[in-house]
């Protein structure tokens, strides 16, 4: 597994939790063998629209949220954002998207958009017409990872990263969040077929499947909620300022406690196992082995596997 770098296949989608279910047993075997935690977000303002809320959600997962807030609402001088080459040691990152909005933002932050059929790039914000075959996906994102199976496949590409931004729209071919996410567990089932352990993707992909559950509404706050359960009141207020409020020694204003994003980690025989046995947000809160932290570390992370970053706090 250290012979070479690894490489990385994030699947982000965006309300999927809401949908999850028992049929979906792909996502849930995944849980079963991965390193699972949460990711905390900042709150959104009440005001903003679906596509700005998506958009917004995306940048804090790639650790762009003060530069897109410091962009919002101004179309001209905006700060430009570090390419993910600059940020990750010249890191090749790829992106798919199924929200039009959510690629031309992942095209600004320095990924390269990719069709989701042909493999060729596409225009600026542009996305697929539809999904393709999950099985000839999958075997599609492997080649573009340069984790194809010699003997059967062609290289496509050598990303180090690819990330699969899924969310329901009018362009992707599925007419409901449950059809999207249907297809995305076929998706991850093909993945995980053809990275068995001895294969070049079963020693060498760094697989990352992190669900949300899009838009919150205030009243929903003690729903899937991170603060620990206590029988007496008080004693919240005694409770130290958790690590995912706090960014470089500051403390970030705005950090809900509720409606996380759930992230699995699995790289073959280097992540450990923890005792989760499913997607679920209770599973997770009462047996996940990460906890909880700020989503702004999660890409850092990721790049620290790939080579690409140095190794964060401890």
């Amino acid at each position: 597994m250290a012979d070479q770098p690894a490489r990385a296949l994030i699947i982000y989608g965006d309300g999927f939790m809401r949908h999850l279910a028992l049929r979906h047993s792909n996502l849930h075997a995944i849980a079963a063998v991965g390193s699972c935690g949460f990711l905390a977000l900042r709150s959104q303002a009440s005001t903003v629209d679906e596509d700005e809320r998506v958009v917004g959600e995306l940048a804090q997962l790639l650790d762009l949220h003060d530069i897109h807030q410091k962009n919002a609402g101004i179309k001209d001088n905006c700060e430009q954002m570090p390419s993910m080459s600059e940020r990750f040691m010249k890191i090749k990152a790829g992106m798919l998207s199924t929200c039009s909005r959510a690629a031309a933002f992942g095209e600004k932050a320095g990924f390269t958009l990719l069709d989701w059929q042909d493999g060729q790039d596409v225009a600026s914000g542009s996305s697929s017409p539809s999904l393709a075959e999950p099985s000839a996906t999958a075997t599609r994102l492997l080649g573009l990872l340069d984790l194809h199976d010699p003997n059967g496949h062609e290289k496509l590409g050598d990303f180090e990263l690819l990330l699969l931004h899924l969310k329901i729209s009018q362009q992707n071919g599925a007419e409901t969040e449950d059809e999207l996410v249907d297809w995305t567990d076929k998706l991850l089932g093909a993945v995980l077929e053809q990275s068995q352990p001895g294969t070049n993707a079963g020693s060498h992909l760094y697989l990352l499947v992190v669900l949300g559950y899009g838009s919150v509404d205030a009243s929903e706050d003690k729903v899937a909620s991170l603060s620990p359960e206590r029988s007496e009141p008080k004693l919240a207020e005694m409770m130290p300022r958790q690590s995912y409020t706090m960014k470089a020694a500051q403390i970030i204003e705005g950090i809900r406690d509720h409606h996380p994003l759930l992230a699995v980690y699995h790289l073959n025989a280097v992540t450990r196992r923890d005792e989760v046995d499913s997607f679920a947000f209770d599973e997770f809160k009462q047996h996940a082995g990460n906890l909880t932290i700020l989503v702004d570390r999660f890409l850092h992370e990721v790049a620290f596997k790939l080579w690409r970053a140095p190794k964060y706090g401890a």
